[in-house]
C-alpha cells in the first residue's frame, strides 16, 4: 500500500495568471512535505473570459462547470484522494460551483477545505440574498475553512458558527536566498515602485496625485495599464508607466527601488507586498485586508485608502528618516523569514490536512 497521501486541489493554474493560479502553480512546483501528492481539477476561466472579466455566457459557463464536476467525480471515485482543497475567489459564478462541489465532495465523505482567496468582508456584503446564502451555506458545509486576513476573519465569525484559521500566502525559499544579504539603504529616496494593475482601485490616480510633491523623486508603476491610463497624456514627468513585467523583472525593478508604494483599495494577501518584503523594501501600504498584520507598525507606514495627503506626508516622514527606512528593511526581510517561507508554510498546510484527516 502506497505510504503516499492525495490532496485534490480544486483551484485554476495558469494560463490565465492570476493570484489563485500562481499560489496553486507554485505548490505543484514545490510540491508538499509528509507524502502528500497533489491532484488538480483545473477551475480556470475559459474562452472570452480570459480576457474580459466581465464576458459571461451562460452555456459556456454551463458546460464548463459540468466538465469541472465530471473530473471531480472521477477523481473521488478513481483516486485515492484523502483530502479536498477547493480555492474561491469568492466570484457570484464561482461560490455556485464551489458549493456545488462541496457537495459532490461531501456525498464522497471526504473532508474537504474552503480556502477563500479573497477579502471576504469587501465582497460577500455586496451581494444578493441567493448567492450570500450560498457562500454561508459553502462555509458551514465545510470541514475547515482557511482565510487570508483578519477582517475576512471576523466577517466568518459573525456570520457563521465557524471560526476560520488565518493563513498567509508564502514566497519560496530561493527568492528569499538569492536575495538574503542585507539591502542598501540609500540616504535619499530617487525611486518609488508600485506594481499592480494600473487602475484607480489600486490607488493609481493618489500615486499620481501625491509625485506633484516630489519632482525630485521617480514613481514607476509597473502592471497591466488600463485604458484610462493608456490615453491619459497628462501624465506627470517623474511618473513612468512601465507596463507589464514578467516575475523576473519585477524582482528587478524592487532591487533598484528605494520604497514601496501600495496604496490599493481592497487586497486580500497581496504577494506583491511579501515579494517587497523579502527584499527589504520600506513600505507604503493601504491598511486593507492582510498588509496591516503584513507590515505591522514596524516594516512601513500604513494610510487610508483614497487618501493622497496621507502618501504626501508618509513619503515626508521616510525622506527624512534614513535610520527608520534601514531598520524597516530588517524588519521586514526578518519576518518573511520567519514565517512567510515556502518551506515553513508548506510544513503548516499539511499539518492542517492530517489533523483534518484525523477528524473526518
Amino acid at each position: 500500500m502506497s505510504s503516499f497521501k492525495k490532496v485534490l486541489f480544486l483551484s485554476p493554474i495558469p494560463p490565465p495568471a492570476g493570484g489563485i493560479a500562481t499560489w496553486t502553480k507554485r505548490i505543484i512546483q514545490n510540491g508538499l512535505p509528509n507524502n502528500f501528492e497533489i491532484a488538480i481539477v483545473n477551475t480556470k476561466v475559459i474562452g472570452k473570459r480570459r480576457v474580459f472579466a466581465d464576458s459571461i455566457n451562460l452555456f459556456s459557463e454551463t458546460k464548463r462547470l459540468l466538465k469541472i464536476i465530471i473530473k471531480l467525480f472521477r477523481q473521488l471515485m478513481f483516486s485515492d484522494i484523502k483530502i479536498v482543497h477547493i480555492n474561491t475567489s469568492c466570484a457570484k459564478l464561482g461560490l455556485i460551483r464551489d458549493y456545488l462541489c462541496l457537495l459532490v465532495v461531501r456525498i464522497h465523505k471526504k473532508p474537504v477545505i474552503i480556502h477563500c482567496r479573497c477579502n471576504v468582508d469587501d465582497i460577500i456584503p455586496n451581494y444578493n440574498k441567493f448567492i450570500k446564502n450560498i457562500f454561508l451555506k459553502m462555509i458551514n458545509g465545510a470541514s475547515l475553512v482557511l482565510v487570508q486576513n483578519n477582517p475576512s476573519l471576523s466577517y466568518i465569525k459573525k456570520n457563521t458558527n465557524i471560526i476560520p484559521i488565518l493563513f498567509p500566502n508564502f514566497i519560496s525559499d530561493e527568492i528569499f536566498l538569492e536575495n538574503s544579504e542585507k539591502r542598501i539603504i540609500n540616504e535619499k529616496i530617487s525611486r518609488v515602485l508600485f506594481v499592480g494593475g494600473i487602475t484607480d482601485n489600486k490607488g493609481v490616480s493618489e500615486i499620481l496625485a501625491a509625485s506633484l510633491y516630489f519632482p525630485h523623486i521617480e514613481f514607476r508603476l509597473v502592471g497591466d495599464i488600463s485604458e484610462k491610463y493608456e490615453k491619459n497624456i497628462d501624465i506627470n514627468q517623474n511618473v513612468t508607466l512601465v507596463g507589464e513585467k514578467n516575475y523576473e523583472d519585477v524582482i528587478v525593478e524592487m532591487k533598484n527601488a528605494d520604497l514601496f508604494l501600495f496604496p490599493s483599495y481592497s487586497e486580500g494577501f497581496p504577494n506583491v507586498v511579501l515579494e517587497a518584503m523579502a527584499l527589504g523594501l520600506p513600505i507604503i501600504a493601504s491598511d486593507v485586508g492582510a498588509i496591516p498584520d503584513m507590515i505591522d507598525q514596524y516594516g512601513g507606514i500604513l494610510i487610508k485608502k483614497g487618501s493622497s495627503l496621507d502618501i504626501v506626508s508618509s513619503l515626508r516622514i521616510l525622506e527624512e528618516d534614513y535610520e527608520k527606512r534601514t531598520q524597516m528593511s530588517i524588519y521586514n526581510k526578518n519576518k518573511v523569514r520567519k514565517e512567510y517561507l515556502y518551506s515553513k508554510v508548506s510544513k503548516n498546510l499539511v499539518y492542517i490536512y492530517e489533523e483534518v484527516i484525523k477528524k473526518s
